[in-house]
């Protein structure tokens, strides 16, 4: 501004590092078939609902489906698994629609794709697609479908997680079987299903849809970063496999997180770890964690874009990004006794070439440390016996 007298004058100048929100990680997206609705894309298909009625409003009620005690069809597992995600903590659910009782796997891959635009969907499920009958021209569908969801989920930027269940009526052998044909770090696998109240009787259901029910729960009560595991499936009655402690000893170490009745405790989720074969992202909560922040500072400094490329705007992403991972150390996500500790980030000529600057990228390097569940609690003890000449222990 141009001083013309003599005087005071007072310009305001931003000071503070603009502020980084937190991604949402407990949206999630379920496709698959539907009695009514909207085909995932059309118009309507975007909307969040909030509740089960929800579902019912626009997709229809299972028993309208001819719902019947035992196993159910995909269409019908897949409005109870809406059903069980709401029942379990779940607030937030988007249905992306795929035609027909019988949708093929590129029915799957065009609704997948009609989602890619909703950046507060973090968890992704098909429920019901693994009962989905093989065959003739459609050689092993529930296998494709799997691998179609971990190709959505791997995508550059996609910042979603994949819940993915394994076929019914599988032993433990070929739930380990079905496990190693899949590899991926956004996705977990759950097993066995698990039995629900449903239409004239108990019926059996895929456990994704309460498991993704399950995630939002503990988002919501103990964050992101803690492991969803060791918590009470409320929905369920019983289990289709009655895991015993040398089952679970062989699918934990493979991925395969177990379902598992506790005594007086009820049906718990029994493993919290990733279908990878990467050592570091072996747990759901560290590998749901680094997403989160990661889609967190993205999201929150396109602002960056076509700003000048300068020391300025250097610290100033530096101080954004350091005040958003304190806050998430100080809420116990990272490990460190102080900041310097369980974090660093760089972003200067440290981090940036001569050939960044002259290409306009800014480069900020960026490093923490992540907390890790305790799978394993382990007391020792030491017992002391008398001497053998009598003296005192």
């Amino acid at each position: 501004m141009p001083y013309l007298a003599p005087g005071v004058y007072i310009e305001e100048n931003g000071f503070l590092p603009r502020s980084i929100q937190r991604a949402p990680t407990s949206a999630a997206v379920f496709i698959g078939p539907t009695l009514k609705g909207p085909i995932g894309g059309h118009a309507g298909s975007a909307s969040p609902l909030t509740s089960y009625p929800d579902f019912e409003r626009t997709y229809g009620r299972p028993a309208d489906a001819g719902l019947s005690p035992g196993t159910v069809s995909a269409l019908q597992a897949f409005a109870l698994s809406v059903r069980a995600f709401f029942g379990e903590g779940g607030s937030r659910l988007y249905v992306s629609r795929v035609p027909g009782q019988d949708p093929s796997t590129a029915e799957y891959v065009q609704a997948l794709a009609a989602t890619e635009a909703i950046e507060d969907i973090a968890i992704v499920a098909a429920p019901g697609s693994t009962a989905l009958a093989s065959g003739p021209g459609r050689v092993n569908r529930p296998l494709e479908i799997a691998r179609v969801l971990l190709a959505h989920v791997a995508r550059p930027g996609a910042h979603r997680f994949a819940v993915l269940d394994t076929p019914p009526g599988l032993t433990v052998a070929q739930a380990l079987s079905w496990r190693h044909q899949l590899n991926a770090v956004h996705a977990a696998l759950y097993y066995p299903w698990v039995s629900s109240p449903g239409g004239s009787g108990d019926v059996w259901l895929p456990p994704s849809g309460s498991v993704c029910g399950i995630y939002a729960r503990v988002d919501a009560r103990r964050g992101v970063h803690r492991a969803p595991a060791n918590e009470v499936v409320t929905g369920a009655l019983r289990l289709e496999v009655n895991l015993d402690a040398t089952q679970l000893e062989q699918l934990n170490p493979a991925g395969v997180n177990g379902l598992r009745q506790v005594p007086a405790r009820g049906i718990r989720v029994w493993g919290a770890r990733t279908i990878s074969s990467d050592p570091e992202w072996r747990y759901v909560s560290s590998r749901r964690l680094m997403t989160c922040i990661e889609a967190s500072i993205q999201r929150s400094l396109r602002w960056v874009a076509f700003e000048p490329n300068s020391e300025r705007l250097w610290t100033e992403v530096q101080l954004s990004i350091e005040t958003f991972l304190t806050q998430e150390w100080r809420a116990g996500a990272l490990v460190g006794e102080r900041p310097e500790q369980a974090l660093f980030v760089r972003c200067g000529l440290g981090s940036m070439t001569q050939d960044d600057l002259d290409q306009g990228r800014l480069v900020c390097d960026m490093g923490v440390a992540l907390t890790r569940p305790s799978e394993f609690s382990i007391q020792r003890f030491v017992i002391r016996t008398a001497s053998a000449t009598g003296g005192r222990v």
